[in-house]
């Protein structure tokens, strides 16, 4: 692809990203991280998901032969009911983050964030060596590879865990009514 349209591309999609920030923020009142976390369950995780898909269809098209393995079907299936699998997840954690006002939406995204982040991503770097390994080239870096969904996903998790304003949104009608001592 073209540096400049990938550029392009890159600088489009922050700004509709910065855009939905914005907007969940006016529309469900929810501020700062909490926004951003929605983002991420709602837009980002799914287009890192989908881009994941991508890497085995360029792989097929740079080696054709590989589609003729028996194990490219098994791959590329298990691959795509990973992603519908883990973009459920996601934007059902997501939804919560914006709807939900109980403590069990923290619970919710917190699963979403572990399970549709670095456990799938774990997963299709594993596929996506053998994928590699099939078409004999070099297989993506697995540690490298699970750097942005786990760092994504401590940030996260110490800020649904500790933040005032999490607690403040998402409590509990029990929790508001007892006093504290």
């Amino acid at each position: 692809m073209n540096p400049l349209l990938s550029i392009a591309l890159a600088l489009g999609l922050a700004g509709l990203l910065f855009f939905a920030y914005r907007r969940i923020g006016a529309a469900y009142g929810l501020r700062g991280g909490l926004a951003l976390i929605a983002l991420v369950l709602l837009a980002v995780n799914p287009l890192y998901r989908m881009a994941a898909v991508g890497y085995l269809q360029v792989i097929a098209n740079q080696h054709p032969a590989i589609v003729a393995n028996p194990y490219w079907d098994l791959y590329y299936t298990f691959t795509i009911f990973l992603t519908a699998a883990a973009l459920v997840l996601s934007v059902y954690g997501g939804v919560g983050v914006l709807t939900g006002r109980r403590r069990s939406i923290v619970w919710r995204a917190l699963i979403a964030l572990w399970v549709s982040g670095p456990l799938v991503n774990a997963l299709y770097l594993f596929v996506a060596g053998r994928v590699a390994a099939l078409a004999a080239v070099p297989a993506p870096d697995f540690m490298l590879g699970m750097l942005p969904p786990l760092a994504i996903s401590l940030l996260a998790t110490a800020y649904l865990l500790t933040a005032v304003q999490v607690r403040a949104v998402y409590a509990d009608a029990a929790e508001i009514e007892t006093p504290s001592a």
